[in-house]
């Protein structure tokens, strides 16, 4: 192995090290909200693959409610709150998204708002 080889696995090794969470939680949700863009595009010629796509998100959604409703998140509790009533609203408006009563808009601009509150741009 190379010194510049070595030398770039060492770096990389220690940048993803030095991540915080937020910067990973903004990446899960950024590439979750890439695919839902992407699937809608394709929803009536693969709704199988838009129905997964959308399901991931309500996966996604799931886990940040059952971690903000945790007694040991540090979050602060009016933080806490807000994102547990998104995960029931994500949770909803899937269901009708997938029953075609609804856009997936709706749910696109919910994971654009966390990634702005992440990225502290409101």
């Amino acid at each position: 192995m190379s010194s510049a080889t070595f030398a770039t696995r060492g770096y990389k090794s220690l940048s993803e090290q030095t991540r915080s969470a937020k910067d990973l939680e903004y990446d899960v949700i950024l590439g979750v909200t890439r695919e839902l863009r992407q699937s809608s595009e394709k929803s009536s010629s693969d709704f199988p693959a838009f129905a997964k796509t959308l399901n991931k998100n309500e996966r996604l959604w799931i886990e940040i409610g059952t971690q903000v409703a945790h007694p040991d998140n540090a979050l602060e509790p009016n933080l806490r709150a807000r994102l547990f009533y998104l995960a029931e609203f994500v949770g909803h408006q899937t269901s009708l998204v997938l029953k075609g009563s609804a856009s997936i808009e709706s749910l696109i601009e919910t994971n654009v708002a966390v990634l702005r509150g992440l990225k502290g741009v409101l």
